[in-house]
């Protein structure tokens, strides 16, 4: 599959690093496209990334695998 992805909204408040954002791309095997909504939770830590959480929506990425 063919994927990419947009960051629509990084933003560091001196907390977790969030980014909002989609994901693109075409499911080969259905040839459906998809634009799931995405978010990252990064923390840092001494300088270095110490946990990264990541939200999907996962309806969208199931409609375009067939499998919703």
């Amino acid at each position: 599959s063919r994927q990419n992805a947009s960051a629509a909204d990084p933003n560091d408040a001196g907390g977790p690093v969030i980014m909002i954002g989609r994901y693109a791309g075409t499911f080969k095997a259905t040839g459906k496209a998809m634009q799931p909504q995405v978010a990252h939770i990064w923390t840092i830590s001494d300088g270095k990334a110490a946990r990264f959480q990541q939200l999907v929506d996962t309806l969208a990425v199931a409609r375009a695998t067939g499998t919703a």
